[in-house]
């Protein structure tokens, strides 16, 4: 069994405010003040005026080259999918549109999709947990892509549970070669001290079986960033010992074979994470004498974990895959491909050739796999 998790920072499109660009203090104003005359009932020839300026501003045309507009069915948001690449004329008169949309996405980069697409596809795991996907159309067409670009089997089964993000960062899992998700349990409900979330967007548990009949528990976490006087500290502590105690409980029903894997947002060493990688029993994959990845070939890379740089350091990690002692000794290898990122400052590890920016990168996180035996 060979299982992969990424975090894939959606597939298509990107909520504007996760998208990390240049965009001063003045761009905030235009778009406040533009927005606030096209709220007025009544415009002047000034207001008008101002509005023909802010436009040019903001980088409006007449024309736009975002290939479609799909407006989801639950939620009424509006998302722009990336198909086709005609000009299509934006609200005017003609064709009877008299309002103002407000898009919260934006679509990514293609050739970043495509990164996406090849790193995934160069792992090519029987079970893929991905965080960050925005929707369950996006997770389709995203397998369609794989089938046809790489010609590798698509997979047969793809779940995907939307939680509490309303910037389009569902969690999700999908399956093929005989491997079957045979329930999904969410905990996109449960709460934390106060009557908000425990977990911002969903902590879901995955019931797999394997050809050979055996069961897999996989828990696919996504806690929050690491913010500028960390005052998410407390609450990815209260996660942590939630899926710890989730962890123990499956150990204690006979369910024995169990994966923690995702996006936990903070360094092993750290007291945030101690209820579930110090108080429990749980394995590092990272750890095993068959952990794969290239070196680092310098000191000012913007990503480190354990095996980056050499044995023994580990700083810096956000993501994980963890699995439980039994299938810790059936793990046959491992490994981080770190390809599909583009490093912040001079480039330390060898990427695609293609990967010539932060832009087109396929993720700032690593894809984690894990090869097991017997399974």
């Amino acid at each position: 069994m060979k299982i992969a998790t990424f975090n894939i920072q959606n597939l298509f499109h990107r909520d504007n405010e996760l998208m990390k660009g240049p965009k001063g203090q003045n761009f905030q104003s235009w778009v406040d003040e533009f927005h606030a005359l096209m709220g007025k009932s009544l415009r002047s020839d000034t207001d008008f005026d101002r509005l023909r300026e802010l436009a040019f501003l903001l980088g409006f045309t007449s024309k736009s080259t975002e290939p479609y507009l799909v407006l989801r069915k639950r939620g009424g948001q509006l998302y722009v999918k990336p198909r086709g690449v005609a000009l299509e004329e934006r609200a005017t008169a003609k064709i009877g549109w008299n309002g103002w949309v407000q898009v919260h996405s934006i679509p990514i980069d293609e050739k970043a999709v495509s990164h996406k697409v090849r790193i995934v596809a160069d792992a090519d795991p029987d079970i893929l947990v991905l965080q960050e996907v925005e929707d369950r159309m996006s997770l389709s067409d995203f397998n369609g892509k794989l089938a046809e670009q790489y010609e590798i089997t698509p997979y047969a089964q793809l779940l995907y549970l939307e939680g509490n993000s309303d910037q389009g960062l569902g969690m999700a899992v999908l399956a093929k070669n005989g491997y079957l998700v045979d329930s999904i349990k969410s905990h996109a409900h449960e709460k934390g001290r106060s009557d908000d979330p425990l977990f911002d967007i969903d902590c879901p548990e995955y019931s797999i079986i394997t050809p050979k009949g055996e069961s897999i528990t996989v828990i696919n976490g996504h806690f929050p960033e690491k913010d500028q006087g960390d005052t998410k500290e407390t609450q990815r502590k209260a996660q942590a010992k939630r899926v710890a105690e989730r962890y123990r409980k499956l150990l204690s029903k006979g369910r024995e074979q169990v994966v923690v894997c995702g996006t936990l947002n903070d360094v092993s060493y750290s007291d945030a994470l101690s209820p579930l990688l110090r108080d429990t029993h749980i394995k590092d994959i990272s750890r095993h004498d068959e952990f794969q990845v290239i070196a680092d070939k310098g000191t000012d890379g913007a990503y480190f974990r354990m095996g980056a740089y050499q044995k023994g350091v580990n700083i810096r990690q956000r993501d994980y895959l963890l699995c439980s002692p039994i299938l810790f000794a059936k793990l046959e290898s491992s490994g981080m491909d770190r390809r599909g990122i583009w490093p912040v400052e001079k480039p330390k590890w060898p990427t695609y050739p293609t990967v010539t920016s932060k832009t087109v990168q396929a993720s700032d996180h690593p894809l984690l796999w894990a090869q097991f035996h017997g399974i």
